[in-house]
């Protein structure tokens, strides 16, 4: 087996170990832990979700932790979106790198993008268009 000489890790805290808190993470300490993050040599950063507050409050302040957390030149800030408008405020809170997910299992897609699996693999070819389209 031949191994990579090199390799991309992304950490996702900000975004997955977030969004899974039941009490509400201040504004101000989800950009200090990004901040410390960047300092720590992370590279690849998943920010935020740019979900539907209803069903992720957590993630509401999406728009303003983009706006806040510092312009890094080594530092790829990422995003996850699952559905079209998901990528439209990704776009316009100026994420230049776009994790999308489909979930093929018909529950989890159901709870988690509130979609059926068909519907989500239509909208994927959609939210990959407009991506490609704003160059993220």
């Amino acid at each position: 087996m031949t191994l990579p000489d090199k390799v991309n890790l992304i950490e996702v805290g900000p975004r997955d170990g977030f969004q899974a808190e039941s009490k509400p993470i201040p504004t101000d300490l989800k950009v200090e832990t990004i901040e410390a993050l960047a300092h720590a040599g992370i590279r690849h950063i998943q920010v935020t979700s740019f979900v539907h507050p209803k069903w992720v409050p957590q993630m509401a302040d999406a728009e303003e932790v983009c706006r806040r957390i510092p312009a890094a030149l080594e530092v790829r800030y990422r995003a996850l979106a699952l559905n079209q408008k998901g990528v439209e405020r990704a776009h316009a809170a100026g994420i230049t790198r776009l994790d999308l997910s489909v979930s093929v299992s018909k529950t989890h897609s159901q709870k988690n993008a509130n979609v059926p699996v068909d519907e989500a693999l239509k909208n994927l070819k959609e939210m990959v268009n407009l991506a490609r389209q704003e160059d993220m």
